[in-house]
């Protein structure tokens, strides 16, 4: 996730800056101390988020949030305060969250977590307006952080309870969105093999009988399988029988 930090206490920059390089999935793209820098920084860097101190110089902070708001692909915006009333009227403010200094470092990850899935809806609704390219990952909570997850290691999404997994070559995470969503974003990408599953299309290699068990997709490079219903199995022998070059049209 690409974030810019526009702060002028320099004690308070170093401390933020410090709390995000303690993780690899930060990209710190740039830092500012006055408002009208920051505005136009945002503007040509575009991040993911924008750390924002809300006693900027020149131009306030909730003036630089309102400005940025208007930008055609918006960051999430993090207020960094020193008024507990700006905490009380937090909903009422143009950002996603509000922090009280001293910034603590369990607060900061929980509010990177928090604008980081209202993020994905936000750009998820562009998409529907504008019909713009998918995205090239999925953000997952990991622990006490978050991590971005690339879509081009993704062998699967398998939807259960509340949440669905995500299944890549690294392991397993969980995630918010939900199966439709999913399928709808990346079906260039994904094929759906059950209700509550969607496939890579670049690791599907083949199909596997197992008597009364019925059919199993087998997933490359590591071997997964996923139960193919009877509902979508006409459809995974079509796409296994086309070229490489027309699977997407499946």
């Amino acid at each position: 996730m690409k974030i810019f930090i526009a702060e002028q206490a320099g004690v308070t920059r170093d401390r933020v800056q410090s709390i995000l390089r303690s993780s690899d999935q930060h990209q710190i793209v740039g830092t500012a101390d006055t408002g009208t820098k920051t505005v136009s920084m945002v503007r040509h860097i575009k991040p993911d988020v924008l750390i924002l101190d809300d006693t900027l110089a020149e131009t306030g902070g909730l003036q630089v949030a309102q400005q940025v708001s208007k930008l055609p692909l918006p960051p999430a915006v993090i207020l960094l305060t020193g008024y507990l009333e700006h905490l009380v009227n937090n909903a009422l403010l143009p950002t996603e969250a509000c922090l009280l200094k001293p910034v603590k470092q369990h607060q900061l990850i929980s509010a990177l977590d928090k604008v980081c899935r209202i993020n994905q809806g936000h750009i998820r609704g562009l998409m529907t307006r504008k019909q713009s390219a998918p995205r090239d990952y999925v953000c997952a909570r990991h622990g006490q952080d978050f991590k971005r997850i690339p879509i081009d290691q993704v062998i699967y999404f398998m939807a259960r309870d509340k949440y669905v997994t995500v299944r890549y070559d690294e392991g397993e995470v969980l995630i918010n969105d939900s199966i439709r969503e999913l399928e709808a974003e990346f079906k260039r990408d994904f094929i759906r093999v059950h209700r509550n599953a969607l496939i890579s299309r670049s690791r599907f290699s083949t199909l596997s009988r197992r008597g009364d068990n019925g059919h199993w997709a087998i997933l490359a490079p590591q071997g997964d399988t996923i139960q193919v219903s009877r509902r979508y199995l006409s459809k995974a022998y079509a796409f296994l029988r086309l070229g490489v070059s027309q699977r997407h049209l499946v």
